[in-house]
C-alpha cells in the first residue's frame, strides 16, 4: 500500500509542475544581438533590430525636407544590407512599400545612430516616418514620428543676388577643374593650363574663406586622365574613375578615392575592361555608384555600369535607353538617378530617371533650347530641387548664366526657365573665360577659369582668373 501511495504523490507533483508552465520555450536567436518588439525571428538568426524605445528625432525641419536620426540596436546575426527612414502620408507605420531613403549597408559597432534627410515633401502636411534595416532573414522597423512640414515660401523661380568676392584661388589659374562639395567644404580638383596638367587637390572653407592645399594625388605628368568626370561623393569621401599609364594606349585605369577628414588618396579597383571613363554621366545609389554611357575607340557606347563602393567591385546592367553622346551630367534624389541634358544629334536634350530596383530607365523631360549652342554646365542642390547652370561663350545674347531648375517629387522641370544671373565679373560685362559652379547647402560659389589662349587674354581675364564668388541672394 505505502509504495501505491508513494507512486500517487510522484504523479501528482509532475502533473502540476506541468500545469504550471503556461507557455512554451522561446526561440533563441543567434548572434549577440538581441531582437526588438518589431523583429521577425526566422531560425537562427533575426531581421535587424531597431530601437522602439525612443521615437526617432527630427531637425531642420523645413517646407519640403526634414532630417530624422534613429537607432539600430543590432543586425539579428546577419549584415545589413540596406537602411534607412520609410515615410507616408496616409499609413501611420509605413513600410518599405511606402517612400523610402536607402542608406546602403550597415556594418555597426552596434547600437549605431542612423541619420537621413527626407527631400520631395509637401509643404504644411504631417507625415509618418520610422527607421528600417534590412538582412537576409527580414526587415526591421523603428518607432514612429510625426513630422509637420513648414509653409512653403512664395517664389517667383527667379534668383536675384549679387556676387560678392572672397578669397581668391591661391594657386596658378586653370580650367576643366571640378569643384565638389563635402562636409560643408569645397574642394577644387586638378585642371590645366597652356602649359601644364595639374594633379593638386585644394580646399575651401566657407566658415573662415580660406585655401588650404591638400594631399597631391599619385599621379604624374604621364597621367592621361585626372579626374575625366564630375568626382562622385559617398560617404564623406570623393572618388572618379581614372587612369594612368605612360602612352594613351597603355592605361591602367582604377577607380581613385580621397578622404579630406584623413587627407589621404587611395587607388582602388581597376576599371571594367573597355570601359572608358570619358563622356560617362555618373551618380551614387546608397552604397553604389553607377556610369551610364561612355566613350569607346569605335564611338559612344551606351553601357551601364554599377560600382559597389563597399566591396570594389563592378556589375554591368541594362543598356542605356535615351539618346546619349557624352556631355550629360548626373544626379540621384530620393532612391532615384538621373542623367541630365542626354541628346544625340538631331534629338531634343532630355532628362532620364534610372531605377535600380528594376533596372529601367523612364524619360522625365525634354527640351531643345539648350542645342543653340555650346555651353558648360554645373549642378547645384537645394533641399528640394537641383539647379543646371549654364554657361555660354561666343553668343553675346546669352550673356548671363542660365539657372534651370528640376524639382524633385514630382520630378519634373519646373519652370523651363528662369531668369538671366549676370557674370561675377566686375571688370568685363561678357566674359570670354569660364566659371565653374558649386552649392555648399544653400550658398552658390563660382570659381572663374581661363578657358582663352594667353596671347588673347585681356587684362581683366588676368586679374579675374582665380577669383572666388558667391553669390549672395536677396
Amino acid at each position: 500500500m505505502k509504495p501505491f501511495l508513494l507512486f500517487a504523490l510522484v504523479v501528482v507533483v509532475i502533473s502540476t509542475l506541468f500545469q504550471c508552465k503556461k507557455t512554451s520555450d522561446p526561440v533563441t536567436p543567434g548572434g549577440s544581438t538581441n531582437p526588438g518588439s518589431n523583429t521577425a525571428v526566422s531560425g537562427t538568426t533575426t531581421a535587424p533590430s531597431v530601437t522602439t524605445a525612443t521615437s526617432p528625432t527630427v531637425s531642420g525641419v523645413a517646407a519640403t525636407s526634414a532630417t530624422v536620426s534613429a537607432v539600430i540596436d543590432g543586425n539579428g546575426g546577419a549584415a545589413i544590407s540596406q537602411h534607412g527612414f520609410v515615410y507616408s502620408k496616409t499609413s501611420q507605420t509605413p513600410t518599405t512599400a511606402d517612400s523610402k531613403t536607402e542608406l546602403g549597408s550597415a556594418a555597426g559597432p552596434f547600437p549605431q545612430t542612423i541619420t537621413g534627410k527626407l527631400t520631395g515633401l509637401e509643404a504644411n502636411t504631417t507625415y509618418y516616418v520610422r527607421a528600417y534595416a534590412t538582412n537576409d532573414k527580414g526587415t526591421g522597423y523603428g518607432a514612429v514620428a510625426q513630422v509637420k512640414t513648414g509653409t512653403a515660401a512664395a517664389t517667383t523661380g527667379e534668383l536675384s543676388g549679387t556676387w560678392v568676392e572672397r578669397a581668391k584661388f591661391p594657386a596658378d589659374p586653370r580650367n576643366d577643374f571640378w569643384l565638389v562639395a563635402v562636409n560643408d567644404k569645397v574642394y577644387l580638383l586638378g585642371g590645366y593650363s597652356a602649359k601644364q596638367r595639374f594633379y593638386d587637390a585644394w580646399e575651401y572653407d566657407p566658415a573662415g574663406n580660406r585655401w588650404t592645399e591638400k594631399a597631391k594625388t599619385a599621379f604624374t605628368q604621364s597621367a592621361i586622365f585626372f579626374p575625366p568626370i564630375r568626382p562622385l561623393v559617398a560617404n564623406g569621401k570623393i572618388f572618379f574613375p581614372a587612369g594612368v599609364g605612360p602612352t594613351p594606349n597603355d592605361v591602367k585605369a582604377n577607380v581613385h578615392e580621397f578622404d579630406p577628414v584623413a587627407n589621404k588618396w587611395s587607388v582602388k579597383g581597376a576599371l571594367p575592361t573597355g570601359f572608358d571613363p570619358g563622356g560617362t554621366a555618373a551618380f551614387v545609389i546608397g552604397d553604389k555608384a553607377y556610369f551610364a554611357g561612355h566613350s569607346s575607340s569605335t564611338g559612344f557606347v551606351k553601357k551601364v555600369w554599377e560600382y559597389t563602393i563597399s566591396s570594389d567591385k563592378w556589375t554591368q546592367k541594362g543598356d542605356f535607353s535615351g539618346p546619349l553622346s557624352g556631355g550629360a551630367i548626373g544626379a540621384s534624389v530620393n532612391g532615384k538617378g538621373l542623367v541630365i541634358g542626354a541628346s544625340e544629334s538631331g534629338q531634343p536634350v532630355s532628362t532620364l530617371s534610372y531605377d535600380p530596383a528594376t533596372d529601367k530607365w523612364t524619360s522625365v523631360s525634354t527640351r531643345d533650347y539648350l542645342s543653340a549652342g555650346s555651353s558648360s554646365k554645373s549642378l547645384g542642390f537645394s533641399s528640394d530641387k537641383i539647379v543646371e547652370y549654364n554657361t555660354w561663350t561666343g553668343q553675346k545674347y546669352r550673356d548671363g548664366i542660365m539657372p534651370i531648375v528640376l524639382t524633385l517629387d514630382p520630378l519634373k522641370v519646373t519652370p523651363q526657365l528662369t531668369n538671366l544671373l549676370p557674370y561675377p565679373k566686375a571688370c568685363d560685362a561678357y566674359p570670354e573665360s569660364g566659371l565653374n559652379m558649386v552649392h555648399v547647402g544653400d550658398r552658390i560659389f563660382a570659381v572663374i577659369s581661363n578657358t582663352k589662349e594667353a596671347a588673347k587674354l585681356t587684362a581683366c581675364d588676368k586679374e579675374e582668373m582665380g577669383k572666388l564668388y558667391e553669390f549672395v541672394k536677396k
